[in-house]
């Protein structure tokens, strides 16, 4: 996908998004996962400086780089919602 059409998907999903969405980024020999968070913010796992996992949030854009995301809510429909 040409860079142009990655962004405008990007944005699509993105716009889409609704907190405690499953995010999906492929990254070719991994799939990296997030969570939604609103306010265009998601928490996912990353390294740390001293490569220690760390679970952070950060801006949908920077956690995107250059995959092409995905809303991955499949199991929405087999699994109860559980509500606060």
């Amino acid at each position: 996908m040409n860079p142009v059409s990655l962004k405008v998907h990007n944005q699509a999903v993105h716009s889409s998004l609704e907190k405690g969405d499953i995010v999906r980024f492929p990254r070719g020999i991994y799939d990296h996962f997030g969570i939604y968070n609103g306010g265009g913010k998601i928490i996912h796992m990353d390294k740390d400086k001293e490569n220690k996992i760390i679970v952070r949030e950060d801006e949908f854009d920077k956690v995107c780089k250059n995959s092409k995301a995905e809303k991955c809510n499949y199991l929405d429909d087999i699994c109860r919602q559980v509500k606060n």
